[in-house]
């Protein structure tokens, strides 16, 4: 029985188990400390999504437009790493109802976007250098897919899905926006 049991604890250790031969009366009890009243319930905090953000919304210019009587907020997306970043991370919690980006660029070209990183649907509004709505694409969740202008353009609306039509923008609408807005390259 002792070869047994030595050769039974050999190939144990050969294979890399870890075995602990103390008998359990002779292993101290394990340590066990209580979590303050206040901190027993508390839960860790998760993070939203934006944490990965370069840019903060509260850190952004907002204008305003106004589109079929409907007033938007627009944070101001005027620089290449802005409109760059855009709504990506930014949960559907965090953007009110009339609340979007504008995407504004220094000259009219032919403009595509796509939904890398972007957890929400959007309504993404094309519009010509006079203000009026070339098209409006709806992108999907995460859709790395073109979602081209149908001409030439210099400002780009992003609202969350569904607010366009809402809101009655469509081709041909006309958008009042500040004058004098221009971007960087």
């Amino acid at each position: 029985m002792q070869k047994r049991s030595s050769l039974l604890a050999l190939s144990l250790l050969a294979f890399g188990c870890k075995v602990d031969v103390t008998p359990p009366s002779a292993q101290p009890a394990p340590k066990v400390e209580a979590a303050p009243p206040d901190k027993a319930l508390a839960q860790p905090a998760k993070a939203l999504p934006s944490a990965n953000r370069t840019y903060k919304l509260s850190d952004l210019k907002t204008l305003k437009a106004t589109a079929n009587g409907h007033e938007l907020t627009l944070w101001v997306m005027d620089d290449e790493n802005k409109r760059r970043e855009g709504m990506m991370w930014l949960s559907p919690e965090e953007v009110n109802d009339a609340e979007g980006m504008i995407f504004v660029f220094d000259k009219p070209q032919k403009l595509s976007f796509w939904m890398r990183n972007t957890i929400q649907g959007l309504d993404i509004i094309y519009l010509s250098p006079t203000g009026k709505v070339l098209n409006v694409q709806q992108g999907q969740p995460l859709d790395e897919s073109p979602l081209p202008a149908k001409g030439l353009s210099d400002k780009v609306i992003e609202l969350k899905a569904g607010w366009a039509a809402r809101f009655g923008i469509k081709e041909g609408t006309q958008v009042q926006l500040p004058s004098g807005l221009k971007g960087k390259p």
